[in-house]
């Protein structure tokens, strides 16, 4: 209870009027103590929130607040009592377990009666905490076993060394998804986000029909082993041909020399960039929008159907303000444009599905060019990542002394058709491996580019990637860094190849 001053009165103030007495002959006590001291009652919670006053009508009000009180109590009492009752005859008998038994009782009395300590008197009891005997030690990491060979005449450091070694190896887990936790949305179980058995029967043939692969697991490896045969085979020819515009190799393992290109494309390349002319950036996206209406993707987050005059300039300088990093300030101190206008603009206009819908119609205006089939048929892509310094607080950027030095930053992660397009563009996390990442941008490709095969560095090349790339129909071709140190596994022995000792 507490003592509170209201301009020239007083109150004791108590939280709930339950918690003023135990019962209504200590509640009727108090009322008249308050009358003779002239404080007020304030209830600070409960249906009687308020201030009361004692003396007159108030000390009626007390006694009907002291009966239902009463009331109140003994109904919760009754029913504690019940449910002690039930509960112990389920065996539940409530209270904390007894650490020591009346035996350890008289042994600790004894003990303190000749003047030992009670720390000491602690450890003979209880005894000191070490690993159980045969507790296992082979998920141990190489370089945490020295530790625990060093302590294992120290129990408690080996104890220590062995419990962070637990630690370490749960955090592992729980990120690989082997071991999950019911309830969590970041380390759910893996099958959660699955099909279930049930669901994938009844589509499994359709599936399969879709991305031209046999239903049947074991008629799906003797395809597979069939095509890498096969592709064995032609390697061999294309080797014996020594044709070095369709296969390079070389026997001393150094990485191969991209081929120089003639004096004479450079030439053509500088003579056709100089007859191309300067003109504003604002002046190519005007023209380009009139081609592929990619403003009219960028719509209002809240529905709104009225499109100004001028949203569609405002709309564009946003997208230069962002896409050069000049920042809304700058560009509206440029072109004359309140900053608030701009502001607003890019708050509801530009959301990832808005951006990626105008993105894909630029792509797919760019796809149905004459002159961009010279270039490919949109069914190669390759995809790499870009690493960023950036300012300020931001939930993606990492620390990576590798790039930042002792800033931050974060990774671009960038899929490219064959038609040097861009249809897909990602920001992650600068320390996460972008392997993850690959077919993501495949899967979620919005254009019309019939992409069929992917391209990327080393980071992509996973069992895990090759497998999907697989099973939806799609064909992995990464470019693989020391390719003799890594063994590329096959089915059967086909020791009958020579490149068979090239992949492993």
């Amino acid at each position: 209870m507490t003592f509170v001053t209201h301009a020239v009165k007083r109150a004791a103030a108590v939280h709930e009027l339950k918690r003023l007495a135990r019962n209504a002959a200590e509640l009727m006590t108090l009322s008249a103590e308050l009358q003779a001291g002239g404080i007020q009652l304030e209830l600070l919670a409960g249906p009687l929130t308020g201030i009361y006053n004692p003396n007159g009508m108030g000390a009626m009000f007390f006694a009907v607040l002291a009966v239902a009180g009463q009331i109140e109590r003994n109904y919760i009492r009754e029913k504690t009592l019940e449910g002690q009752v039930i509960a112990a005859a389920k065996g539940n008998h409530g209270g904390r377990p007894k650490v020591i038994d009346d035996d350890s009782l008289t042994f600790a009395l004894a003990l303190k009666d000749k003047g030992v300590p009670v720390p000491d008197i602690a450890k003979k009891l209880t005894g000191t905490r070490k690993v159980p005997a045969g507790a296992p030690f082979g998920f141990v990491p190489t370089k945490w076993a020295g530790y625990l060979d060093a302590a294992a005449g120290d129990v408690t450091a080996y104890r220590h060394y062995w419990e962070l070694a637990v630690l370490l190896g749960l955090r592992d887990v729980l990120r690989s998804g082997d071991i999950y936790v019911p309830g969590s949305r970041r380390y759910a179980n893996p099958a959660s986000f699955l099909l279930t058995p049930e669901r994938w029967a009844p589509q499994k043939v359709e599936f399969c029909h879709l991305v031209g692969k046999p239903s049947e697991a074991a008629d799906a490896l003797a395809q597979a082993d069939d095509e890498l045969h096969t592709a064995l085979v032609d390697l061999e020819t294309q080797l014996a041909k020594g044709n070095p515009g369709e296969v390079r190799l070389t026997d001393d393992g150094e990485p191969l020399t991209a081929e120089d290109v003639p004096a004479e494309a450079d030439a053509l390349c500088t003579e056709l960039a100089q007859m191309l002319p300067r003109v504003p950036l604002a002046s190519v996206l005007v023209v380009i929008d009139a081609r592929t209406g990619f403003t009219d993707h960028l719509v209002h987050a809240g529905g709104k159907v009225n499109r100004p005059a001028e949203l569609k300039r405002n709309l564009l300088y946003v997208v230069i303000a962002e896409a050069t990093n000049m920042g809304l300030t700058a560009m509206s101190e440029s072109c004359g444009v309140p900053y608030d206008v701009l502001a607003w603009t890019a708050e509801w206009y530009f959301r990832p599905e808005t951006l990626e819908a105008a993105n894909a119609a630029i792509v797919n205006y760019h796809h149905r060019l004459p002159l961009t089939q010279t270039f490919g048929a949109g069914t190669l892509s390759s995809s790499d990542g870009q690493r960023f310094p950036v300012k300020g607080k931001s939930i993606t950027a990492d620390h990576l002394s590798r790039y930042f030095a002792r800033g931050q930053g974060v990774s671009t992660y960038t899929h490219v058709s064959d038609q040097h397009s861009t249809f897909d563009t990602k920001v992650i996390v600068a320390t996460a491996p972008e392997s993850h990442y690959v077919l993501d941008g495949l899967l979620g490709n919005a254009t019309d580019l019939p992409v069929f095969e992917h391209a990327t560095d080393t980071h992509g090349a996973t069992l895990t990637n090759f497998a999907l790339f697989d099973l939806v129909g799609k064909q992995l071709s990464p470019r693989i860094r020391d390719a003799d140190q890594r063994g590329l596994l096959t089915q059967t022995d086909e020791r009958d190849h020579l490149v068979t000792p090239r992949i492993g």
